[in-house]
């Protein structure tokens, strides 16, 4: 079952049917064009299917407003919801003005606990 792709910016992981698992690399800083190619492997991962990615953002540096604002329409129709696994200091406030600012067209929560982001996908997945 689990598939994995490279992204500019990290690991994607496909972890159960329609969970993708994003590991973003330590100190990275996101651009548009990274976003762009990460909507792309989500597509390429959820194979049409509707998905929930759970993005690992604990070590993200920075993204630009490009970066959020192109991750705010989310992946290609197959992208349900997203959930921000965050630390409790930078990440959870990038993570906050993501949501506050960028307004994204799907569910977006954020989590300090993998295994309760998962947990999330899934409920969200069985509605």
């Amino acid at each position: 079952m689990e598939q994995v792709r490279q992204t500019p910016i990290g690991e994607m992981r496909l972890v159960a049917p329609g969970v993708i698992v994003h590991r973003l690399m330590e100190g990275i800083s996101v651009t548009a064009a990274d976003a762009n190619r990460v909507k792309e492997v989500t597509e390429e991962l959820a194979a049409g299917e509707p998905s929930v990615v759970v993005v690992d953002m604990r070590g993200v540096a920075f993204a630009n407003r490009d970066a959020r604002d192109s991750f705010s329409e989310g992946a290609g129709g197959v992208e349900i919801g997203t959930a921000l696994l965050t630390d409790k200091g930078f990440g959870e406030t990038l993570a906050g003005l993501f949501k506050r600012f960028s307004e994204p067209a799907r569910p977006v929560e954020l989590f300090h606990s993998e295994a309760e982001a998962i947990a999330w996908a899934e409920s969200l997945l069985a509605e």
